[in-house]
C-alpha cells in the first residue's frame, strides 16, 4: 500500500493509520482533547463531504444538500474551536 498524507495530519501506511511529527506537536501543544475535540469536528465534516460526494453522483439532489449543510457546520465548529485554541496558545505563551 502507498504511504499518503491526509490533510488532518495521519499518515496510511497500512491498514492503520499514523500520526505525523506535526499531529503528535499539536496535541503536545494544545493539549490531546482540545486536539481530538477539532480533529473529531473536523473528521465529521470530511465524511459528510464523502456523502454529499455519494449522493451527488447517485441523483439524491436533496440529500447531497442536506449533508452539504451539515459539513459546513462541522467545519465552522472545527475553525471555532482551533480559532479559540489558537487564542489561548498566544495568551498562555505571550505571558511566559
Amino acid at each position: 500500500m502507498n504511504s499518503s498524507t491526509t490533510a488532518t495530519g495521519v499518515v496510511r501506511t497500512g491498514p492503520y493509520p499514523e500520526l505525523t511529527p506535526m499531529a503528535i506537536l499539536v496535541g503536545y501543544f494544545l493539549g490531546l482533547q482540545s486536539y481530538a475535540d477539532v480533529m473529531s469536528a473536523f473528521a465529521a465534516g470530511e465524511r459528510y463531504i464523502s456523502r454529499v460526494w455519494s449522493a451527488s453522483t447517485d441523483g439524491y439532489v436533496d440529500e447531497a444538500r442536506n449533508y452539504l449543510n451539515r459539513a459546513t457546520e462541522q467545519f465552522i465548529e472545527a475553525r471555532a474551536l482551533f480559532a479559540e485554541l489558537q487564542q489561548q496558545y498566544r495568551s498562555e505563551f505571550s505571558t511566559a
